[in-house]
């Protein structure tokens, strides 16, 4: 059995206004119904804060595993959100060029950012171009201090944009499976 997760990072979030942050958008999203201020309840959950599936989650997912909604999770402090077996491809974000992942050397940018949050540039050996090794990925992961992350939902482009404009930061949508 696989699990999807679908997660909203914010990319801009500090490390000392993530809470507020959280708070913010949890208030909102239990406000609205999306999801509830109880924790979501089965064997199978364990560890961190979890609120419980909403009756008006609807609003923000086309569908949900209904077998087993697990509600949304809140994650503060730095981490990389990954697509899991979905896997990824390396592009320059500049010329689109795209490269094997074992002929680039991204792995040390990826620990230098979970460290330290430095965010390193990788050149492209195409067009000559140095950006952000965060805008490499694709299917993109998220580098961030604060992340929402929904099991079994499969969220609407129209909730993530609503989640950022409450953020009033740039978000990046992880697409996960395990």
């Amino acid at each position: 059995m696989t699990t999807s997760i679908q997660s909203i990072v914010d990319t801009e979030a500090t490390l000392e206004e993530a809470d507020e942050l959280a708070r913010i958008v949890v208030a909102d999203l239990c406000d609205r119904g999306i999801t509830l201020p109880t924790p979501q309840t089965h064997e199978y959950l364990t560890d961190g804060p979890r609120y419980a599936t909403g009756p008006r989650v609807f609003d923000a997912a086309d569908s949900i595993n209904d077998c087993f909604p697990c509600g949304m999770d809140v994650s503060i402090g730095r981490n990389v959100y990954d697509t899991g077996e979905l896997g990824f491809e390396l592009a320059c974000p500049n010329c689109q060029h795209e490269f094997d992942p074992e002929t680039l050397e991204w792995a040390g940018p990826v620990s230098q950012w979970y460290e330290s949050g430095a965010v390193d540039q990788l050149t492209c050996s195409k067009c000559s171009t140095s950006t952000a090794f965060t805008d490499w990925f694709t299917p993109p992961f998220g580098f961030g201090n604060l992340a929402f992350s929904f099991n079994e939902w499969f969220l609407k482009r129209e909730f993530v944009d609503y989640v950022s404009d409450l953020l009033q930061h740039q978000v990046v949508w992880v697409k996960a499976q395990y």
